[in-house]
């Protein structure tokens, strides 16, 4: 009897310690969704929504855009983006509790240099893979859940998505275009940073009641675009998207 209570006691202490231990590693990153595309996650044991825990798995699908943001709220806070730009599946693993938090399951990849990553196809040495972080400055907060402005540090200055035609209608709901813009900025600076070819666009936004409904490119936009350009427009567009007006009315 005494020796099953003991064995008994063992058990559930050793759970205890497996539950703490797994606590302790979940959450080192937070997936955010509502950006991302293409993106699967498994051995994740974390229950929280989003919640990411060390030893996790992403696969990106061709085309796909995962975007995270590190859950510590110092001045370590970072969001990331990696784009896959190759025909096949490629998967990431979240490595280690610390800058750069992810590793691509390939051979083919640069060492992280200034937040940065590339894996490349060897023997064309075309892009296969492209990660890229970006510091935040006010570590508690991500863009999908503000209403101030983040600015990031470390990235070079780019050119801004032109708002032709649409600050009448920001000026009618008495929006900040520059709060706006600089809203989105930190997102539309990591956009361009996987995709360093892509030229200016213009975008046509649809508005309804302070919320995004529709963005597309204006019809000389398109008319001009080329193949290289679709994965510049498709992150940016997702930015746009997502972009809660009202809150900053």
């Amino acid at each position: 009897m005494f020796k099953s209570l003991g064995i008994f006691i063992f058990l559930f202490l050793l759970s205890i310690e497996l539950n703490v231990a797994v606590a302790e590693n979940c959450g080192v990153v937070r997936l955010l969704s509502n950006k991302s595309s293409g993106v699967t996650v498994s051995d994740n044991h974390c229950e929280q929504a989003d919640s990411v825990s060390l030893g996790a798995v992403f696969d990106l699908s061709p085309g796909a855009r995962l975007w995270f943001k590190t859950q510590s709220e110092s001045a370590d806070a970072h969001q990331g983006i990696c784009l896959n730009r190759s025909p096949a599946k490629i998967r990431l693993q979240v490595n280690q509790e610390k800058q750069p938090w992810v590793s691509p399951k390939l051979e083919t990849c640069s060492q992280w240099q200034d937040n940065k990553l590339q894996c490349t196809e060897p023997k064309t040495h075309q892009p296969l893979l492209v990660c890229v972080l970006a510091a935040l400055t006010e570590a508690s907060q991500g863009f999908e859940d503000r209403t101030t402005s983040v600015k990031v540090r470390g990235l070079p200055a780019l050119d801004e998505p032109n708002l032709a035609g649409f600050e009448a209608k920001l000026a009618a709901e008495t929006i900040d275009v520059d709060s706006v813009v600089d809203t989105m900025q930190l997102d539309i600076d990591l956009c361009r940073s996987v995709n360093p070819s892509a030229k200016a666009i213009d975008l046509s936004w649809q508005v309804v009641d302070g919320v995004v409904t529709s963005v597309s490119p204006t019809p000389s936009q398109l008319s001009s675009r080329e193949a290289n350009d679709n994965y510049w427009l498709e992150c940016l567009t997702s930015v746009v998207k997502k972009c809660n007006l009202s809150a900053l009315s």
